[in-house]
């Protein structure tokens, strides 16, 4: 048996995932999804922040941004409006479907159709669902655990369990954040992680995307989900002997021949040394866009200073306007 994690935040036309598809809203109002069991739904689960009031998930996601970093918006919207650049002021909305501020979902997924298949031969399908859907929340709310030492930076606003398709996964939706220099809590993946505690895989080399934080989360995190998983499953089969044969252990690498292990160091290399290549590239890459960012921050200061300089004009010409008239006052009649 495998395991799967897999993270994203946008598909392939750009725009970021909708939550809706995840508690089944959008599929209750146009019913398009053919690939959903309407008979299984009763085996789906749900959690989400603000369970206790019945907000969908989208609704939830929706007031979690507001609460959390709609005062931050509003700060910020203010200052520029301030600096008189009122268009690069955002809503909340905004932040939310930006690629790089909107919620990450990790689909979490433990065997396939056929661990499924060699289950209900024994059980019937419907018991084989409920018996993959246990396995699979006691792995995640172990992951929900390890996840927690990370609670004031990464916030966990939903999971939906999918015992409805053709295999049981679920889908998990969290945010990244972090408290700005201004005291201010604000979306941020790398600010969060930084904050956590998380190296890049080489903490020596420069940060950028190749050697990031995000990759010793992910890969720290892929192996904490693979133990979990082993534990659920291990757990499952103690207490049902019967299923011992259909509930395969999770599949270990260590364990693969030889040549399999070779076939794998040399695609590690190859991998490496085009890692290296592209790593160089993305530091250069990296520092023009720091001389943008530095060009950017630049313009906002000549901006505020000819701002200044405007003001103080205006002032200058209103005191000789008044001097003038100061003049005309005491002019000797002829």
């Amino acid at each position: 048996m495998r395991a799967t994690k897999h993270n994203g935040r946008k598909g392939k036309d750009g725009s970021v995932y909708n939550p809706r598809h995840n508690d089944r809203t959008a599929e209750r109002a146009d019913k398009t999804d053919k690939h959903i069991n309407d008979s299984l739904q009763d085996l789906n689960r749900y959690i989400c922040v603000y369970s206790s009031e019945g907000l969908t998930f989208n609704e939830a996601e929706k007031r979690f941004y507001q609460d959390n970093y709609g005062p931050t918006i509003e700060a910020r919207n203010a200052r520029y409006i301030e600096q008189r650049h009122p268009e690069r002021a955002r809503t909340v909305e905004d932040v939310r479907h930006d690629p790089k501020t909107a919620p990450e979902e990790t689909i979490l997924q433990i065997g396939d159709r056929e661990t499924l298949a060699a289950i209900a031969e024994r059980t019937g399908e419907r018991r084989a669902r409920e018996i993959m859907r246990t396995i699979l929340i006691n792995a995640i709310n172990t992951y929900l655990g390890y996840l927690r030492q990370y609670g004031d930076y990464i916030h966990v606003l939903n999971v939906a369990i999918h015992a409805d398709e053709a295999s049981i996964h679920a889908h998990m939706r969290k945010v990244y954040d972090h408290v700005n220099e201004r005291g201010e809590r604000t979306p941020g993946q790398r600010q969060a992680l930084a904050a956590c505690g998380i190296l890049p895989p080489r903490p020596e080399e420069k940060e950028n995307r190749y050697n990031s934080r995000k990759m010793t989360f992910d890969r720290e995190g892929r192996a904490e989900w693979l133990r979990d998983v082993s534990r659920a499953i291990a757990q499952y089969r103690d207490k049902h002997p019967e299923l011992l044969e259909a509930l395969e252990p999770l599949k270990d690498l260590e364990t693969e021949p030889e040549a399999s292990r070779q076939r794998i160091e040399k695609q590690e290399f190859i991998a490496l040394s085009q890692r290296r290549k592209i790593s160089s590239q993305a530091e250069k890459l990296e520092e023009l866009q720091d001389n943008i960012e530095r060009g950017e921050r630049q313009i906002e200061y000549i901006d505020a200073f000819r701002d200044m300089v405007e003001e103080c004009e205006e002032e200058v010409r209103e005191e000789r306007a008044q001097e003038r008239h100061r003049g005309r006052d005491l002019e000797i009649e002829r």
